[in-house]
Order: structure tokens, then C-alpha cells, then sequence
């Protein structure tokens, strides 16, 4: 997923921006998801870490020299499917007419 955002308004600043977190939350919690971050100087970042069809709460937070600011308010997306790790079983096909076929499994 690519992560994009401005940058912070002036008004807004705390000192210079030196760096920037964004943090990923799997909103579907197992042994194997947990909430991580990335740390970047750039207004972008693809995250490619992330696991298949599950949904997050992505949020981007600058990092001056005094410290952290508060976190964006959450963005969730969903990554998209995997292909299928076994082919479909049970394959029947039907003639429906001289154009179709209904395939089930």
C-alpha cells in the first residue's frame, strides 16, 4: 500500500520537521499481526510488509527535534487478496446453451 500526505502547515509545525512515522494497525488481531510503523523524511512510503485481505488503520505523525506530534487521524484500507494456495476441487461443468457454461466447485 502507498501511503501519501502533505506536508504539515506552518502554523502547525513544533520546529523543524526531521522525519515522519507511519503506523499501521491490523483491525484483525492474531499471533502473527500486530501494529508496526515506518520512518521516513519523504511525503510517501510503500508499505509491503502487510498481510492479505485484512483491514488497517494507517496514521502519519511528524517528528520535529522537541518530539513527536500527534498521529493523523487513522485511514483503513484493506490489502487485497492472495491468489488461492490449492487449486479449486470438485471442478463440474454444465452446458447451459451453444454460448454457456456454468462452472461450480
Amino acid at each position: 500500500i502507498m501511503v501519501t500526505w502533505e506536508v504539515v502547515p506552518a502554523i502547525d509545525e513544533n520546529g523543524i520537521i526531521i522525519n515522519y512515522e507511519v503506523r499501521f494497525e491490523p483491525l484483525e488481531f492474531t499471533e502473527t499481526l500486530s501494529t508496526s510503523s515506518v520512518n521516513t523524511s519523504n511525503l510517501a512510503v510503500v508499505i509491503s510488509s502487510l498481510q492479505e485481505y485484512v483491514q488497517y488503520n494507517i496514521s502519519v505523525r511528524a517528528y520535529t527535534s522537541v518530539g513527536p506530534g500527534p498521529y493523523s487521524d487513522p485511514v483503513t484500507v484493506r490489502t487485497f487478496e492472495d491468489v488461492p494456495v490449492t487449486p479449486p476441487e470438485n471442478v463440474q461443468a454444465f452446458v447451459i446453451s451453444s454460448t454457456e457454461i456454468l462452472v461450480s466447485w
